[in-house]
């Protein structure tokens, strides 16, 4: 179960590349939320910004160490015992071809937000 809150800002982006970057994220949240067993829902949110749209993918999962977030987008790091550590590397990677960016918040028992700026369109 996912709650959607969307804003009708346009960005400029490859849509193919987007909705695998936002498989990825919803995806991982997904599998967070349901190995720590608390059946809340995914969130997603978009923000408008001067001329940035930020849209922000939380779980209530178990959450990543200081020392695992600081690693989380390099190629071939993963906390998952399946995997090849590359999905979040090319969420980076996406995110960066479309001249934004995407980062992490998350604290240990409570869960994750993954935040994605992009630039408006025109």
């Amino acid at each position: 179960i996912a709650s959607l809150l969307v804003t009708t800002e346009v960005v400029i982006a490859d849509k193919d590349a987007l909705v695998r970057l936002f498989n990825n994220l919803i995806s991982n949240a997904i599998e967070a939320t349901e190995e720590s067993g608390s059946g809340d829902p995914v969130k997603i949110e978009s923000t408008d910004h001067d001329t940035q749209v930020v849209i922000s993918v939380s779980d209530k999962g178990t959450g990543i160490s200081s020392d695992e977030l600081n690693r989380i987008f390099e190629p071939r790091f993963t906390t998952k015992k399946h995997g090849l550590g590359l999905g979040l590397a090319m969420v980076k990677s996406i995110a960066e071809q479309a001249s934004g960016k995407v980062w992490a918040e998350s604290r240990e028992g409570e869960g994750s937000t993954f935040f994605i700026s992009l630039p408006k369109g025109e």
